[in-house]
């Protein structure tokens, strides 16, 4: 709408909509034409036309329990109030007779109008689609010409069936959030409803009436996808574009588990300064916690649309290594990667001809890649960049958005209506809801909810994490912990040093942590060390077990109790067992690690205080993570209890056993299952390789590294695979034969596949060092690929190569080497 186009502020806003939608005369709008059949309301001049300040419907007269809504909005509305805003003043006031007459003559309500859209109520589902089907008739044979438009007015109508309450002659809740939602996605014309309603409507559909199934559809709101249905009837138009939701774009904006809470302005602003032509690189900037990456994602899921090749989402937080940028934001986009090009000339190559929206969250932690973006803004110019950091990336032309807390209680403030209104209450609200089905704020309870929120400074994580505490206490008893809890020290690292806001985030977590019993608190240290999340097989490995006179079994720490020595969960970075924790269904051995049920529920109890997030995962197993912040606070803990070296060293041993145990399935049958495995779990082995090469244990890293030969291949790693393997080869006389002479063939492969280095020699190095330790079939897998990389150049070498590799490899059993050393015969022609 042209008021909210120019951003005016609220009392601006109100006195614009007035002055256009003044009071019409009846003689100023033309009669109908002639001999077109419409509805009765309409078949003469439309009588005068209060202003659209909606009057307040009586509470009692408005439906409650299930309600129907039924949200309108014009296409194109703000282009038509522009070019013609005399015709538009005429024009809407016949929209709004044609609408309201449709509502109220089947028993509807309007309770709301916003802009020129209109909300209304029905107690019946049936009822609420016979007022769409009226409304839309009327809508399209009404004579826009004679109003002085030159084109009709195209209206989209949706409806949605949902649990709510009218407060104050208006409705809040999820319901209201999701039809505002289904409305969007609607074009001029169309009717759309969701499945809730088609559920409602099934059995009582009018003869005439089709409801077309349209799919499931993810909404700009993030949350879960929606089904939706398109209402078919004789005389209304019914050939539509695709719905106009987030996957009429490409894209990959992660689904998110609510709505978002408050940030209207916030949104509105930042959407609107995405638009702007000369804003092409936006930084949204505040600590951990203050909701930069969910502003983020909905400013994009608005913008979508906007841009020929969708929004993209790039998750940075599993980096520490600016290195990795350029290859982490290729593999999101699905670029393949060059080997005549570095990863960032491939991404801004790819990125020059497309248009769209680039989201790159946690760049804090990779500053030093920041002239990454700088190459794609000046390389791509029809690319918005998007950043959330913590600090701004100090690039030329970047704007700056610092994001503040949520709005709080005005001092004072317990009227129950309207502290409910305040965008830091109604968040808690809806996390209370989660922890604690049908909270409500009472009058009672009022004011310790208006001071737990501005106690925690209006700020969303900790406003979550002390949401999440209301499934054991009241808001009152969790008041008083937060105040009791306001002299808890500021653990580690020079806290109270920090500005305000994120000493503020930092207490709240350790006033959460603080209230774990004790086996979660050692679990929640040591799932720290993960990095881009976990399975429960693998916090069943990692964070199990006994270290140093704590025992960890289903929640509870036993100082007497003593865990088998064989646990893979040991420290012992050899054993092939922990790899199979890694899979999906794997039972953990008896007598040794923490039984499988017993440690879901301490994770469920870890999700359900807001430390622990699930955050989906591959082929149905379910896999957890930690927001950045979190992670940090529950590293720290681990140092604190002196058992990060041991923690650390599980973790690279499982990571170590699942790249041995999955290099063979690489090239098995299972393969794709495999790679997904793998992939899932990249930031995971990196941080195996650099935590094991910052200590010089170089073995550990570059066994990992060469067992990821197939998949840097498969999957497009190979430059980042070839960096690690390099740096590792540097220092090989420090490596024992076998992984010397390993090390040595994966490198020569990735030099020969990126095309450049001298592979020849690695390849020899290998071979000599295989025969050296009497293997003969892995030396003779590697002069078959020598072989073939020579082929043109030192044919009967590489002959000699071939056939000596098919003489070895066939009886070996080794069919797929043997198949390749042959090739069905090829080097013998």
């Amino acid at each position: 709408m042209l008021a909210t186009a120019l951003q005016l502020d609220p009392a601006d806003h109100a006195a614009f909509v007035r002055a256009v939608r003044a009071d019409l005369a009846a003689d100023r709008l033309a009669p109908p034409t002639q001999g077109v059949p419409r509805p009765a309301f309409i078949a003469a001049p439309v009588p005068d036309v209060p202003s659209r300040i909606t009057v307040a419907v009586p509470q009692e007269l408005l439906p409650s329990g299930t309600v129907t809504f039924v949200f309108s909005d014009i296409e194109g509305s703000t282009r038509l109030w522009e070019q013609h805003p005399a015709a538009m003043r005429a024009a809407l006031a016949r929209h709004d007779a044609i609408l309201r007459q449709a509502i109220t003559s089947h028993s509807g309500s309007v309770f709301k109008t916003v802009g020129d859209a209109m909300h209304a109520a029905f107690a019946h589902a049936p009822a609420a689609l016979q007022a769409a089907l009226t409304a839309q008739r009327g809508l399209h044979t009404a004579p826009w010409d004679a109003d002085g438009l030159p084109e009709p007015l195209h209206v989209r109508l949706a409806l949605h069936a949902g649990t709510a309450e009218p407060r104050d002659g208006d409705y809040l809740g999820v319901p209201l959030n999701r039809i505002a939602r289904l409305r969007d996605a609607a074009h001029g014309g169309q009717i759309l409803l969701s499945g809730a309603t088609y559920q409602l409507l099934a059995d009582h559909l009018p003869r005439d009436v089709i409801l077309r199934d349209l799919g499931s559809h993810r909404l700009k709101d993030l949350s879960r996808p929606e089904q939706l249905y398109q209402v078919v009837v004789p005389g209304l138009p019914d050939d539509f574009a695709a719905p106009r939701t987030l996957d009429a774009r490409p894209g990959n904006l992660p689904a998110q588990a609510t709505a978002l809470i408050g940030r209207e302005r916030e949104l509105a602003d930042l959407t609107a300064l995405l638009r702007e032509p000369d804003a092409r690189l936006v930084t949204l900037t505040g600590p951990g916690g203050t909701g930069k990456t969910r502003l983020a994602l909905q400013s994009a899921a608005e913008l979508a649309d906007a841009y020929t090749d969708g929004a993209w989402f790039v998750d940075l937080s599993p980096l520490s290594d600016p290195a990795l940028v350029a290859s982490t934001i290729a593999h999101t986009l699905g670029v393949p990667e060059h080997a005549d090009r570095s990863p960032a000339e491939t991404v801004v190559a790819f990125l020059r001809a497309r248009a769209l929206l680039l989201v790159l969250d946690n760049y804090e932690q990779v500053l030093d890649a920041a002239g990454l973006v700088a190459a794609i803004i000046a390389g791509a110019p029809r690319v918005t960049v998007l950043v959330t950091s913590r600090v701004p990336l100090q690039l030329y032309g970047e704007r700056e958005v610092a994001v503040a807390p949520l709005g709080l209680p005005a001092p004072g403030m317990m009227d129950v209506d309207r502290l409910t209104q305040v965008d830091a209450v109604k968040l808690f609200i809806e996390g209370a809801r989660a922890a604690r089905a049908g909270f409500q704020v009472t009058n009672t309870t009022a004011p310790a909810v208006a001071e737990i929120c501005a106690r925690l400074d209006g700020l969303p994580l900790a406003l979550e994490l002390a949401a999440a505490r209301l499934k054991l206490f009241t808001p009152d008893a969790l008041l008083a912990k937060l105040a009791a809890g306001g002299s808890l020290p500021l653990l580690a690292g020079g806290a109270r040093n920090l500005p305000a806001r994120q000493q503020t985030i930092r207490t709240t977590i350790a006033w959460s942590y603080d209230l774990l019993s004790d086996g979660e608190k050692t679990v929640f240290a040591r799932l720290g060390v993960f990095v881009g999340g976990f399975t429960l097989d693998a916090a069943v490995a990692v964070a199990g077990g006994k270290v140093e006179g704590a025992n960890v079994e289903g929640g509870k720490v036993d100082g007497d109790g003593v865990w088998p020595k064989h646990s893979p969960a040991h420290d012992t970075p050899d054993s092939s067992s922990a790899a199979r924790l890694l899979q999906p269904g794997a039972v953990a051995p008896t007598p040794g690690l923490v039984p499988h049920a017993a440690f879901a529920g301490l994770l469920e109890n870890l999700a359900a205080h807001s430390l622990v997030k699930v955050v989906g995962g591959v082929d149905g197993e379910p896999r957890f993570g930690m927001l950045e912040t979190i992670r940090e606070f529950a590293l720290e803990r681990l140092r604190e209890r002196g058992e990060e070296a041991q923690i650390q060293r599980r973790h690279t041993g499982c990571f170590l056993a699942l790249a041995e145990e999955a290099a063979p399935e690489l090239r098995s049958h299972d393969q794709i299952v495999w790679l997904d495995r793998m992939e899932t779990e990249i930031d995971n082995f990196r941080e195996a390789m650099r935590w094991t090469l910052a200590r010089d244990s170089l073995e550990t890293a570059a066994r990992i590294a060469a067992a990821l030969d197939s998949f840097w291949e498969l999957r497009d790693y190979l430059p980042e695979g070839r960096r690690w393997l390099e740096a590792l080869y540097l220092q090989r006389d420090q490596l024992a034969p076998q992984v010397r002479a390993r090390l040595c063939h994966v490198l020569a492969r990735l030099r020969c596949l990126l095309g450049d280095g001298p592979a020849p020699t690695l390849y020899e190095e290998s071979m000599q060092w295989y025969e050296q330790l009497g293997d003969t079939v892995a030396a003779a897998r590697v002069g078959v690929d020598l072989g073939w990389y020579t082929i043109g150049i030192a044919s009967e070498q590489a002959r000699a190569l071939l056939e000596r590799g098919l003489a070895t490899l066939e009886p070996a059993g080794d069919r797929l080497g043997a198949s390749w050393a042959g090739f069905d015969g090829y080097w013998e022609s």
